[in-house]
Order: structure tokens, then sequence, then C-alpha cells
């Protein structure tokens, strides 16, 4: 049994996106890129993995590429925020 409900998908999905932003921060991009995909393809609709690729999109400069990855979920707003 897993602790806290986390299957297996949803933990390696998360190392992922936490190895992916190790890369990015350290400056390799094309790493930081691979493990993001990888989450990616893990869990489409991870919101950490959507968030930390498009601010690697960012950080490459392309602005474009990274609001396509910010459409691919919409969280819907609360009101008053």
């Amino acid at each position: 049994m897993w602790s806290g409900g986390a299957t297996p998908t949803d933990l390696r999905g998360a190392l992922c996106v936490n190895a992916g932003t190790a890369h990015v921060v350290r400056g390799d991009l094309d790493a930081g890129a691979r493990l993001l995909s990888r989450a990616l393809q893990v869990q489409p609709d991870s919101a950490p993995a959507l968030r930390a690729m498009a601010q690697l999109e960012l950080v490459r400069g392309n602005h474009a590429g990274a609001l396509e990855v910010l459409k691919r979920r919409r969280v819907p707003q609360t009101a008053g925020k």
C-alpha cells in the first residue's frame, strides 16, 4: 500500500518533475526537458509538470511555447482571487 494514497504513477510523475526542475535550475535545459516530458507522458494533466514545462519554455525565451503549455490545462480561478 502506498502512503497518502499516492500511486506509483503519481510518485513517478513527481520524481520526474522534481528532477527536471533541478536540471533546469542548474542550467541543463535539455535534461530538464526530457524529464519534464516524461512526467507529462505519465501524467498529462499534472499541474506541477505543466507549470515546470512552461517555466522551462520561458527560460528558453519561448514565450509562445510557454503559453501553449499553460493552455493544455486551465485551472478554474476561485472567486476573490
